[in-house]
Parts: C-alpha cells; sequence; structure tokens
C-alpha cells in the first residue's frame, strides 16, 4: 500500500514536493513545478537511492548513499497519478522530467514503461505529454531511447551535466562516472541526429521546450574548480573535434561589474565589449565556429548594439529582445527592435521572447520576417478595423480566419472585411477576401466580387477556395 506522508510547499518559488512511502519504507518524491506558464512540470524520480556520489548532490551530501534500487513501474504510476490527480491545473500541456534520485540512464526500463503508460497519463486531462532527461553519464541507452523515441514519435530532450570537460576533474565531482567527455558527446550527439530525423518529433519540440534541441549541455561554473582557462581551452578542443559551434551570449542583466562601472551603467558600448572579448579569446585558442548574442530588454539599447557590432564582427548574429514581456508588450516591443535591426541587413537568425506558449514566439517571428519581406511562404491575413458600416463579427471572424489559415501551405495574402461597401475596394490588394453584410458577404478576388453567400457560410466558403487554390 503506497501511503502519501507529505505535501511540502517551496515558500520562494511555489514547487511542491509530493512525498510516498512504498509498502518496503522505501521512498519516492515527485515534485510539481508551478512557474511555468504554458504547461504543467512534474519532475521525477527513477531510483529510491543514490550511490554516485556526485559532489554537487545535496543527497549525497546528506548521506543518501545507500544502495541504488530502482523503481518499479507500477509504484512510479501510482504516486505519478495521485500526484497530478491532485494538482492538476487548467492547462493542456505536460511535462514529465526525469531527475532528481538517480542516474535515469541507469532504469531505461521505467522511462519505456512510462512511454507506454502515457494514455493513463493523458486520462487526466492532458491533451498531450512531452519529456525531459537529465543524465550524469550518457551510456549505451541513449540508442536503446532514440529508438523509441521514434517510434513513438516523442520530444524527449537530453540534458546532460557536464559541469567540467577534463576526465580526471569530473572523475572527482562524479566518482562513479563510467564514461570520458568524448565519447559522453559522441553518444549525445548520435541521439542528436537521430531524432533530427523525426519530423514529427521535431515539430512537437518547440511546442514544449522552446528551441528543436534534442540535447543540451550544462556546465556549472564552480569557482576555483572549473572556471579556469585550462577547463576552457579543454572544452574549446572538444567542441572543434566535433565541429560544435560556440554561441557567445551577452546579456545586459549579466554585464560583468568591470564594464558597467566603465560605462557608468549598462550601456550599448559594455555589451559590445564584453561579447568581443569572449570572441577574441575563443579565437586566441584557435577556434572560429561561432555565433554571437547580444540582447537586452531595452529596444533601443539593442538596436544601437547590434549597429555598433555588426560593422566588426565576422560572426553570424542571432538577433532578439530579451525579456520582453507578455504577448501585447513582447510582441510589440520584439517587433519594432527586430524590425529596426533586420531592416538594416543586421541578423542571421532571430528569437521572440515573450511570456507565454512558445508557439506564439514561432507565430510572431514567422511574421516579422514575413512583413520585412524577409520570408516567404504562408498566408498572409489584413483585415480592416471595425467602425459604424460593420454588420458582422469582425474580430472574431479575423481570428478564426487566421487560426484557419495557419497550416495551409499557400504564399498568397487573404483580406477579412466588415462591410459590403467598402470592402471589395479596400480588399483589392489581396488575392482573396471575405466582406460581411447584414446575414450575408461577399467573396471578393482581386477586388472583384464572384460570389454572395449567408454569412453562417462565409468562413468555409473561404476555406474551400483556399484548399483548391491552384486547380
Amino acid at each position: 500500500m503506497i501511503k502519501n506522508i507529505g505535501n511540502f510547499k517551496d515558500k520562494i518559488d511555489g514547487t511542491i514536493k509530493c512525498v510516498y512511502e512504498m509498502e518496503n519504507k522505501k521512498i519516492v518524491e515527485m515534485s510539481v513545478l508551478y512557474n511555468k506558464e504554458d504547461k504543467d512540470v512534474v519532475c521525477v524520480p527513477t531510483h529510491h537511492f543514490c550511490n554516485l556520489g556526485c559532489k554537487m548532490c545535496h543527497l549525497t551530501n546528506k548521506g543518501l548513499n545507500k544502495k541504488m534500487i530502482r523503481i518499479e513501474i507500477d509504484d512510479f504510476m501510482k504516486c505519478l497519478i495521485e500526484t497530478l490527480s491532485k494538482y492538476k491545473t487548467n492547462k493542456s500541456k505536460l511535462l514529465i522530467s526525469f531527475m532528481g534520485v538517480g542516474e535515469p540512464l541507469l532504469n531505461i526500463d521505467l522511462i519505456f514503461d512510462v512511454f507506454k503508460n502515457e494514455d493513463k497519463i493523458k486520462a487526466l486531462g492532458y491533451e498531450s505529454v512531452s519529456y525531459a532527461l537529465s543524465t550524469m553519464m550518457p551510456n549505451d541507452n541513449l540508442e536503446k531511447l532514440s529508438v523509441l523515441v521514434n517510434e513513438y514519435n516523442i520530444p524527449l530532450k537530453v540534458h546532460f551535466s557536464l559541469h567540467t570537460p577534463i576526465d580526471s576533474e569530473r572523475k572527482e565531482l562524479i566518482p562513479s562516472t563510467r564514461v570520458n567527455v568524448s565519447n559522453a558527446l559522441k553518444l549525445l550527439l548520435n541521439y542528436k541526429n537521430q531524432v533530427m530525423k523525426n519530423e514529427k518529433i521535431m515539430d512537437n519540440y518547440t511546442k514544449f521546450h522552446r528551441n528543436n534541441i534534442p540535447v543540451e549541455i550544462h556546465y556549472t561554473l564552480i569557482k576555483g574548480v572549473n572556471d579556469g582557462n585550462k577547463e576552457l581551452k579543454c572544452l574549446i578542443n572538444l567542441l572543434k573535434e566535433y565541429n560544435i559551434p560556440i554561441r557567445v551570449g551577452v546579456n545586459s542583466g549579466s554585464l560583468e561589474k568591470h564594464l558597467v562601472e566603465k560605462y557608468h551603467g549598462v550601456t550599448a558600448e559594455g555589451l559590445v565589449e564584453s561579447a568581443l572579448d569572449k570572441v577574441h579569446m575563443i579565437e586566441e585558442m584557435g577556434y572560429d565556429n561561432l555565433v554571437v548574442s547580444i540582447k537586452s530588454s531595452d529596444v533601443m539599447m539593442c538596436v544601437k548594439a547590434h549597429e555598433l557590432l555588426a560593422p566588426v564582427c565576422p560572426y553570424p548574429l542571432h538577433v532578439g529582445i530579451t525579456e520582453s514581456g507578455t504577448l501585447l508588450a513582447g510582441n510589440i516591443k520584439s517587433s519594432i527592435g527586430l524590425g529596426l535591426i533586420l531592416n538594416q541587413g543586421i541578423g542571421d537568425t532571430i528569437r521572440v521572447s515573450l511570456t507565454g506558449d512558445p508557439v506564439e514566439e514561432i507565430k510572431s517571428a514567422k511574421l516579422i520576417l514575413k512583413t520585412l519581406g524577409l520570408r516567404k511562404g504562408g498566408i498572409e491575413v489584413v483585415s480592416c478595423p471595425t467602425c459604424g458600416r460593420t454588420k458582422i463579427d469582425l474580430i472574431g471572424l479575423a481570428n478564426k480566419v487566421e487560426e484557419m489559415v495557419a497550416d495551409i501551405p499557400l504564399d498568397i495574402k487573404v483580406a477579412v472585411m466588415g462591410c459590403v461597401v467598402n470592402g471589395p475596394g479596400e480588399a483589392k490588394e489581396a488575392d482573396i477576401g471575405i466582406a460581411g453584410g447584414i446575414g450575408e458577404g461577399l467573396l471578393i478576388k482581386k477586388g472583384e466580387v464572384v460570389k454572395k453567400v449567408k454569412e453562417d457560410e462565409l468562413l468555409e466558403t473561404l476555406r474551400q477556395e483556399l484548399l483548391h487554390w491552384n486547380e
């Protein structure tokens, strides 16, 4: 009989830890995170105890070093279902992250069984489920994992805790590590390459993980342990071996203290100097496969920084306005900032950062590029403002049209007009359009009325025209 022995809420971030006792007195702890805007997140262990002895792990520091015992799927699912049943929000997406007690790749069967039991999880009211896995010791089970995620089209992201590229140092931090860093990277790259072949999986990555990168490598800097030039040089040599690009990222919120003092605050000049310092350091170590990103939440500072950096930086620039805000504020700030930068021919890749569903970030990025004439493909929807002549639910209709055309692969302009008086004339620059009247509507092509239909048939009429556009 599984018994819940306590639920504890963190006062800082609101994380809830649900602790369960098994019949054999072993403990399972699951953590529910509430600081995610678009999905529920639950962090789950794979073992009851851990004896890997990782020096940076608080569990080991507390003496929890008993023999590592795998959690069985039946016990795991009972704890997971009870936790989610108690704390599920109204969100439709769930991320299950295998992390906490134990090395997930040493209990790969449990992960496979969770995939196979996904229907029980969705029965709680989730439309979709994604996964993440945090590993200290990549092993051959990654190959088995890649086969299964491809079979089930599962967007599972692997997070590798590197901490140092020097094997002897890593052995000191992680005494039980069973693979050297070079082989670990080889295994991770193979997983990435296998997953990226699956288009269905890649489409799902951005919906859950904010990017479509199947593997992330984490490097926690520990002062005096792994933060020296020796470690940096070794890391660069490893990246060179596998031709992995380095992103040099500078953020206005993390600008070095001496540069803040030099420029009397956070400035565009300081951001540029910080980025170039890192670039020159890496170049001196013999590597030039770089991409540079300088971001600020201050739109005009960000624009100026890119204007200063572009003439002196030979590497691709990743452009974005960081911490831009909610859907409304974030879209306005990103559109203005990216528009001013990209219109000068500056920038190679972009990121729209919004406090919201990552899908909205992709939509906004595509529309910004299309508006600037930098991207082709996809239907552009134009619509008029409401006025006294509007005789239809124009706002609702325009939103429905925009949603309807999102996945139709046409490079045309669609107009949504609120009245039959000015609608045809105002829609003449669009390839096709609709205009609303009292109980009826018009189908328009290049400004000419081609059909009159009932109001409730207007949307479907437009849809059929688009689906058969090239016939």
